[in-house]
C-alpha cells in the first residue's frame, strides 16, 4: 500500500531554509506509513469553486489546534530570526573581523541546521512531539540572549549553530503529524497554506532588525529578536501541544 508524503510546516530561518530541511523531511514519512491510505483511493467531487479551493487549506489548519498554535509560532518566530544574519554580518564587520571569519560565523549556523537534520530519526525517536516542540520554541531566545552576550564573531556562529540545530527535527515531526492527520485531498492546500503563513512576516525581520541593529548595536539587536522568539513560544502553551500523539498513534480515514 502506498503511503502518502507531506511537506513539512515551514519553521526554517531564510539562511537555513533549503536543502537540510528537506532532507530531514525525507525521514518523516516513514513514521507514519502504517497510517496512510493510497491516494489513488480518493475522489473528489468536480467544480468545486475556486474561492472554497482557495482557502480550503487555511480552514483545516485553523480548525486543527495542534496546527494553529505551531503555525503561529513559525510566523512569528520566523519574523524574529530572518534578520539574525545580518545582525551578525555587520556585527563581524564592524567587530573587525576578516571575511573568512564572518564566512565561517555563518557557516556554523548551516552545519548546526545540517546536524540537525542527520540527526532527526533519532531524535524523533527518543523525545515525544510536545517535547521537541518545547525544545525548538525555548532555544531560540535563550541563544538569542547567550548571542547578545557574546562578541567573538566564531562563538555567535557556534551558538547559532546549536540553537538552529532543532529546527530540522521540529519540520520532519510536523511532516509527519500533516501526513497523518490531514487528508490526502487536503495535503497540497494545507502545504501551502502553512508555507504561505509561515513566510509571510519573514521579510519584515531584516529590515526591523537592521535598524534596531543601525540605532542601538548588536546587543539591543539580538534582545529585540529573542523577545519575539519569547512571545512566539507563548503560542505553543496549549494543551492539546502538550498532549500532541506520535504520528503513527494517529490515522486518517
Amino acid at each position: 500500500m502506498r503511503s502518502g508524503r507531506s511537506p513539512a510546516i515551514a519553521t526554517a530561518p531564510p539562511h537555513v531554509s533549503g536543502l537540510p530541511r528537506r532532507a530531514a523531511t525525507r525521514e518523516a514519512p516513514a513514521s507514519v506509513e502504517p497510517t496512510r491510505k493510497p491516494f489513488q483511493g480518493e475522489h473528489t467531487a468536480h467544480g468545486e469553486p475556486l474561492w472554497k479551493g482557495a482557502t480550503a487549506g487555511f480552514v483545516f489548519v485553523f480548525a486543527n489546534p495542534i496546527l494553529r498554535s505551531i503555525l503561529g509560532w513559525s510566523v512569528v518566530v520566523n519574523l524574529a530570526f530572518a534578520g539574525v544574519p545580518v545582525v551578525l554580518i555587520a556585527h563581524a564587520t564592524a567587530y573587525g573581523a576578516p571575511a573568512s571569519v564572518t564566512g565561517l560565523m555563518i557557516t556554523f549556523m548551516g552545519l548546526g541546521m545540517l546536524g540537525g537534520a542527520l540527526a532527526s530519526p533519532w531524535i524523533l525517536k527518543v523525545l515525544r512531539p510536545s517535547r521537541l516542540v518545547y525544545l525548538s520554541a525555548l532555544s531560540l531566545p535563550f541563544g538569542l540572549v547567550m548571542m547578545a552576550l557574546t562578541p567573538w564573531p566564531i562563538a555567535l556562529g557556534v551558538v547559532s549553530g546549536i540553537i538552529t540545530a532543532t529546527i530540522p527535527p521540529m519540520n520532519a515531526m510536523l511532516g509527519a503529524y500533516m501526513g497523518a492527520v490531514v487528508p490526502d485531498r487536503l495535503q497540497g492546500r494545507v502545504g501551502a497554506a502553512t508555507m504561505m503563513s509561515a513566510m509571510g512576516l519573514k521579510p519584515l525581520g531584516p529590515l526591523a532588525l537592521g535598524i534596531v541593529f543601525d540605532n542601538f548595536g548588536t546587543m539591543w539587536a539580538l534582545c529585540a529578536a529573542a523577545a519575539v522568539a519569547m512571545l512566539a513560544a507563548l503560542l505553543t502553551l496549549d494543551r492539546n501541544v502538550r498532549h500532541m500523539p506520535r504520528p503513527e498513534e494517529m490515522a486518517v480515514d
